[in-house]
């Protein structure tokens, strides 16, 4: 048997079987442990986007929760940092998430992690292929290699079992999600380190070319007329200096046709001078209202950016060859000089390169060092050429700062989208001034792509200097909040290195995440003027009253169906029932004048002993940036034996900015992220392991139970002071939430409409979910989306039906009361207006019209 087992672990290590000479031995392990390292990657791709959800939920409450946001003085600054944030947010989360793809993709090859090995050994990478241009050859090399190795794998091989071993398997999984994120996050912080060393030995290098060339300079060199380097195309190719266009107009003036081409040329190498001689048409056409002026401009605008787009496409579009063999690739290298020009014409399989071209450089070209580096490529390289060759500033933009001015203009294209969508709405809420400032800040933050385009001399200036800007804004005390000094040093993305084989993989994820901060932002920012709304309906002039016993039958036993259960209160013949949480539940969403009618109508043995309205101290400057909650204390009225007795109701969502604060406790539910790791290959298994996790998951999310802080603090000094006092927590939707969570923490009774699960949330939250059993009651209509997509329930759930049907309508507040009082009845016999519950106030005879009286005297009859 041990004999046995020794063959089968030789085979199972060394292989079986040869592809081919060169290629390592095959092995079923190292495949199985490939197939592993790609799904601890996706993993940590995974936990990045939980991550970047979670920082930019939290950033914007913390942004939008401070005093100084309900200050009319400061609000439109304050939109405005948070137009900024999401703008930098956007860049840095979109490189997180390309470099957890990235990742994934280096952990599947032959040689797992090549890419990630060589950049922690600061080793550039080949930019078109994503691995390092030359082999480690020396023996300390090998070493330094074979440790990295050890320091990448050994996290993810060794740690999830060691914890596994000591703390269960839920201890592993956690771990595991961990390290697969750290591996994420480390990766991207090296992939920075390497953006900016490259950067750093192309300009040093390029100045150093540029001092040799001032010096080897001959007289009679300097006599011939040379381009400068100031008057070249937008990308890069050379132009006639403007006085040399004004003489060669001069000296063929005789010739019509020879002037307006070289006119045509002027203006097709200064694309920014026709775009504004085309805008300068347009607005003259439309001041003069003429309309043939007008259709005359929209002619020329046309041609005119025909021209340039073709003028653009044909220097944008390459000649492609493959390195077929070592002695191809000897003959390219000596076809191409040290400015990357083709010298001789080079053909390759019916593809001919004429003299003249460039070849396009993959990020490791240097200048003085092209031949020597084209010979170290791997045979089946594909090399591109372009027909008009660059400058050495355009050439390290391409290499350096984003590949290509097309990847350039991706990702200038999507900051701008994003832009325009925060100037509009700043323009739309009435901060007009902030809005110009936004404008301001968006042309500079597109500025370096800009000037790669049209001034690609300036575009490494522009870098530095928008680097610089945002990194002292954050010192100002309007744009400080946690995350801005982070974001501030993700600027450098807007020139960015991208990698060719995976640009579609960038823009996608650059789109999915400008798509989900646009939703933030808009919904955050479009609050802060929404006006304050009653919920309750306009009285009518009619009123009617629900009969004291329901539809609801007792059961043979004497008991009541779950809908009609009562709650004890201080007093022995007054017990709380259903409906009643519901009346306190719709007091709590109106104005304080609303509330103390509403109050005085349903419920008159109560009173408002003590409110937390977030709005009024935030207008006061004294809210909490942490604590958004909305609560109100109920007791009873001095004579009715209910002084004894305390509900404490928590509003539930009113505004469009409480959907975010929503977000912030069910982000995991409501954003479907758990629903969706659940769909990939286990790897929903780690992933709630994390974050259910007490030492991790559970330290991000414990500081959230700051949320409703001081709920927790007043009903604690209550229970502290009068510990035979009866207190109930009640809420609807978000509110009703909020009291399973302070019901869970502080053992107390929770009666509730519409709330979501908080299983979840609770475990998230370091809380106990089992507790929620016994202490909790949560009304659910049915067909009422919240309760159904929020979480699972962990308390006493009572169904009931929903007057509307289905959807948004039965998470009314209104429709849940009317279908309690239908089927347990109203022993209070409150007179409620008929628009109050338009279904039962039909059957009415007090509601009904002169019509439908007439109709149901028929149907008796």
């Amino acid at each position: 048997m041990a004999r046995w087992l020794a063959t089968f672990c030789r085979w199972l290590w060394s292989g079986w079987v040869r592809v081919d000479e060169r290629s390592p031995s095959f092995s079923y392990f190292l495949l199985f442990l490939r197939i592993y390292h790609v799904w601890c990657m996706l993993l940590g791709l995974f936990m990045a986007l939980t991550v970047l959800m979670q920082v930019t939920l939290t950033m914007y409450i913390e942004l939008m929760s401070n005093s100084w946001m309900s200050a009319e003085e400061n609000s439109g600054f304050a939109l405005l940092a948070a137009c900024l944030a999401s703008l930098l947010l956007l860049n840095a989360g979109t490189r997180l998430c390309y470099s957890a793809v990235w990742l994934i993709r280096d952990a599947w090859r032959e040689d797992s992690f090549l890419a990630f090995r060589s950049l922690v050994l600061l080793e550039p990478l080949h930019m078109r292929l994503g691995v390092p241009l030359k082999e480690f050859e020396s023996p300390g090399a090998w070493r330094k290699d074979l440790l990295v190795q050890i320091l990448i794998c050994a996290p993810l091989d060794v740690l999830p079992l060691v914890f596994a071993l000591l703390g269960g398997d839920s201890a592993g999984f956690a771990c595991l999600a961990l390290v697969a994120f750290l591996e994420v996050l480390v990766f991207w912080i090296f992939e920075v380190v390497d953006d900016f060393r490259c950067k750093k030995r192309a300009v040093l290098q390029l100045r150093h070319t540029q001092l040799a060339t001032a010096e080897i300079s001959s007289p009679a060199r300097a006599a011939t007329p040379m381009v400068p380097e100031d008057f070249r195309s937008p990308l890069g190719s050379p132009m006639t200096s403007p006085l040399e266009v004004v003489r060669e107009t001069t000296l063929r003036s005789s010739s019509p046709l020879e002037a307006c081409a070289v006119l045509r040329r002027f203006l097709l190498m200064r694309p920014w001078l026709v775009l504004l001689l085309v805008l300068a048409g347009l607005i003259l056409a439309l001041v003069s209202g003429s309309e043939m002026l007008l259709l005359f401009a929209l002619a020329a605008a046309t041609l005119a950016l025909s021209h340039l787009y073709r003028s653009w496409a044909k220097r944008w579009s390459f000649v492609k060859i493959r390195l077929e063999s070592e002695t191809h690739r000897e003959e390219v290298a000596e076809c191409v000089d040290e400015t990357f020009q083709v010298v001789r014409p080079i053909v390759c399989a019916n593809v001919a390169v004429p003299s003249g071209y460039q070849i396009v450089n993959d990020g490791l070209l240097f200048d003085g060092e092209i031949r020597s580096q084209l010979r170290s490529y791997p045979v089946g390289t594909i090399l591109e050429f372009r027909a008009e060759p660059l400058s050495r500033w355009s050439r390290f933009l391409e290499a350096r700062c984003g590949a290509s001015p097309a990847q350039m203009l991706e990702n200038g294209g999507i900051v701008l989208l994003v832009g325009l969508l925060c100037c509009q709405t700043l323009l739309q809420v009435g901060y007009i001034g902030a809005a110009v400032l936004c404008i301001l800040l968006l042309l500079m933050l597109l500025s370096p792509a800009l000037c790669t385009i049209f001034l690609p001399q300036l575009a490494p200036y522009a870098h530095g200097a928008v680097s610089l800007l945002f990194g002292l804004l954050s010192f100002f005390s309007g744009m400080t909040f946690w995350l801005m000094p982070v974001l501030a040093l993700s600027t450098h993305f807007l020139l960015q290195r991208r990698f060719p084989h995976m640009r579609a993989i960038s823009v996608s994820l650059m789109l999915i995440l400008a798509l989900l901060v646009s939703l933030v932002l808009v919904l955050s920012i479009s609050s802060t003027l929404e006006p304050e709304q009653g919920s309750a309906p306009e009285k009518s002039a009619r009123n009617f009253t629900f009969p004291t016993e329901g539809d609801r039958r007792p059961y043979q036993s004497g008991a009541v169906g779950p809908g009609c259960m009562t709650f004890p209160t201080s007093n022995a013949s007054s017990d709380l029932r259903l409906p009643d949480f519901g009346f306190l539940n719709l007091a709590v969403y109106e104005p304080q004048e609303l509330l103390e009618k509403e109050l005085n109508s349903y419920m008159p043995q109560w009173q408002v002993v003590r409110q937390h309205r977030r709005e009024d101290l935030c207008a006061q400057g004294q809210c909490s940036s942490a604590d958004w909650s909305t609560w109100f204390a109920f007791a009873g009225r001095r004579g009715t034996g209910l002084e004894d007795t305390t509900v404490l109701a928590i509003r539930g969502t009113k505004t469009r900015l409480e959907m975010i604060f929503d977000l912030d406790l069910w982000s995991l539910q409501i954003l479907g992220i758990q629903r969706l790791a659940s769909r990939v290959l286990f790897v929903s298994v780690p992933f709630n392991a994390f974050w259910n996790s007490p030492h991790l998951g559970s330290w991000w999310f414990g500081y959230k139970r700051e949320r409703y802080k001081t709920i927790v603090d007043y009903l604690a000094s209550l229970m502290a002071k009068e510990p035979a006092r009866k207190i109930y927590v009640t809420g609807h939707s978000l509110g009703g939430g909020l009291a399973h969570l302070v019901a869970a923490e502080l053992q107390l009774t929770a009666v509730t409409l519409s709330a979501p699960g908080v299983v979840e949330t609770a475990s998230l939250l370091g809380l106990q979910p089992q507790s929620l059993q016994g202490l909790t009651v949560n009304v659910i209509p049915s067909g009422d989306p919240i309760p159904a997509n929020g979480g699972t329930q962990g308390g006493l759930t009572v169904p009931i039906k929903c007057l509307a049907g289905q959807g948004p309508e039965c998470h009314r507040v209104f429709n849940t009361i009317c279908e309690l009082l239908r089927e347990c009845g109203d022993l209070e016999r409150r007179s409620l207006p008929c628009n109050f519950c338009p279904r039962e106030a039909k059957r009415q005879h007090g509601c009904a019209t002169l019509r439908q009286n007439l109709i149901s005297r028929l149907n008796l009859n």
